[in-house]
């Protein structure tokens, strides 16, 4: 297993509310409202990402 880290927003929205979902994150986020899942990632601050490859496998949103 190879983690690389990225910072940004430009997020693929389908794939972050997958993650969400495959976590506990789901649980305490509006992941069935697109709208309001794009502008909780578009309008942070500071985004970390962290892929396997190109599986999105961890996220930190501030």
């Amino acid at each position: 297993m190879h983690i690389e880290y990225y910072f940004g927003n430009n997020l693929n929205l389908d794939e972050v509310i997958e993650l969400y979902n495959a976590s506990t994150l789901g649980e305490r986020r509006p992941v069935n409202d697109k709208r309001i899942m794009e502008d909780m990632i578009k309008h942070a601050n500071l985004i970390v990402t962290a892929r396997d490859g190109n599986l999105l496998v961890g996220i930190a949103r501030t």
